[in-house]
């Protein structure tokens, strides 16, 4: 393949079939929710933060894991790294306590960028107790990384603390995986929510909440 430079992916016809089968009528629920009252300023920021968006999937065998948006946050060189939830190289939701806290069994993952190729992921950093996931991918050149900002060293409950704070808006970008140039941006609120203590075991995780056919683990934005 053209490019030897990158480590593209190619699905076998097995694995397309799988992935019709799981991203069955995906398209049209997309498509079918669009998010016209976002307002310029939203839209121009997702507009910006879009080429380092990319869609991730995962297959534990021959069956489809999980779907995944992730941000890239690095490049050295060829290659990029994408930051995502550990959500997407875990076990089924069906699986025991224990085995949640290890990878699923005969892991592959591909990363879908803005180039609409697809790309070899291979799993770099992780941590359970944070639920983080760095994916790279190597390809022809690399691609531009989201301008990260960090957030507030501490977290104080008191009143006028936090410039972000539970309830405030803010819009959701990601990319689905299974369409050309389907990108994503939706508005969402930033929450602390204490299952997140049940499920992962950290009570210093926060959440976003969205409606988005775009699988776990999107970006956000301050609205």
């Amino acid at each position: 393949m053209e490019g030897s430079s990158a480590d593209f992916y190619e699905f076998s016809p097995s694995e397309l079939l799988v992935l019709e089968k799981w991203f069955a009528g995906g398209k049209r629920r997309f498509i079918a929710q669009p998010h016209y009252h976002l307002d310029i300023d939203a839209k121009m920021a997702a507009l910006k933060i879009s080429p380092s968006i990319v869609s991730l999937i995962s297959f534990s065998g021959d069956q489809v894991l999980s779907q995944a948006s992730g941000t890239i946050i690095e490049t050295q060189q060829n290659y990029n790294f994408v930051m995502t939830s550990l959500y997407l190289v875990r076990p089924r939701r069906s699986a025991s306590k224990s085995a949640k806290n290890r990878l699923a069994h005969n892991l592959k993952v591909v990363v879908r960028a803005s180039d609409e190729n697809s790309y070899v992921g291979k799993i770099h950093v992780y941590d359970f107790h944070y639920n983080i996931l760095l994916i790279k991918f190597k390809s022809k050149s690399p691609f531009p990384c989201a301008r990260l900002r960090n957030p507030e060293n501490s977290f104080q409950l008191h009143p006028h603390s936090l410039k972000l704070k539970p309830g405030d808006p803010i819009v959701i970008v990601g990319k689905y995986f299974y369409c050309d140039c389907e990108f994503m941006a939706a508005s969402g609120s930033f929450s602390m929510r204490d299952g997140l203590l049940d499920d992962y075991g950290c009570g210093e995780l926060l959440s976003v909440t969205c409606r988005s056919p775009c699988g776990i683990s999107p970006s956000f934005l301050r609205n």
